[in-house]
C-alpha cells in the first residue's frame, strides 16, 4: 500500500543514528550558550531505551555522584510533580537526584 512517499520503509537503526547525532549537536550548543566556562570539564552520553533504566544504569556505570533532572510535571495524579521516568529514578537511585523545572519553559496551557 503505497500512501504517495518514496518510501514507505523506516530503517530503525538509522533513525535512531540520525536522532543521536541531531541531540548530540543540540547540547553540545546548549553547553555551548550556557556553560561555556564549565564545558571541559562536562561530558554526556545519549543512550537509547527506556529512560529511568537507562539513567538507573548510568549511575552504576559511569561513576555518576549526583543526577540533575528537568521536569514539565505532566501526568495522572501520582506523577504530578516528576512524571513516570523522574519517580522513578527518585525512588531507585542510590545517588542524589536534584529536580529542576523552569517555569517559563515548562509553563503549563490552560
Amino acid at each position: 500500500m503505497c500512501n504517495g512517499y518514496a518510501s514507505d520503509k523506516i530503517i530503525v537503526k538509522d533513525y535512531i543514528r540520525d536522532l543521536k547525532k541531531d541531540r548530540q549537536e543540540k547540547i553540545k550548543e546548549l553547553i555551548k550558550e550556557h556553560f561555556f566556562v564549565e564545558k571541559l570539564s562536562m561530558s554526556f552520553i545519549i543512550k537509547v531505551g527506556i529512560p529511568s533504566e537507562q539513567i538507573l544504569k548510568a549511575i552504576e556505570t559511569e561513576d555518576i555522584d549526583l543526577v540533575v533532572m528537568a521536569n514539565k510535571g505532566r501526568g495522572n495524579i501520582s506523577r504530578i510533580l516528576f512524571g513516570s521516568a523522574a519517580e522513578k529514578v527518585f525512588r531507585h537511585s542510590p545517588v542524589p537526584v536534584f529536580s529542576v523545572r523552569e517555569r517559563k519553559k515548562f509553563k503549563r496551557s490552560n
